[in-house]
């Protein structure tokens, strides 16, 4: 599916090249940084994730809305990591 919306410059296959368990961080590691896009309710889990102050440093994250979601509970996180609400 990848294939018919980029060009296959625009296609990496890194992740299959990354040693399992193959955590957020190893991508990025290889990327460097990058946008991160996700939704409310996994923005919200960030904290769990592996290597959280690397992902903090490394990524600006795009984060789309979900039903119910309260906005200013996102806006108290803006001084702890770089992000932007898509509307």
């Amino acid at each position: 599916m990848l294939k018919k919306v980029f060009s296959p410059s625009e296609i990496s296959d890194i992740e299959l090249k990354i040693e399992p368990p193959n955590y957020t961080y190893k991508t990025i590691e290889k990327l460097g940084s990058a946008y991160f896009i996700l939704g409310y309710d996994q923005f919200l889990t960030i904290e769990s994730w592996k290597n959280t102050e690397f992902l903090k440093e490394k990524l600006f994250f795009i984060v789309i809305p979900r039903a119910g979601a309260d906005e200013a509970e996102f806006e108290k996180e803006r001084p702890r990591y770089r992000f932007s609400v898509a509307h």
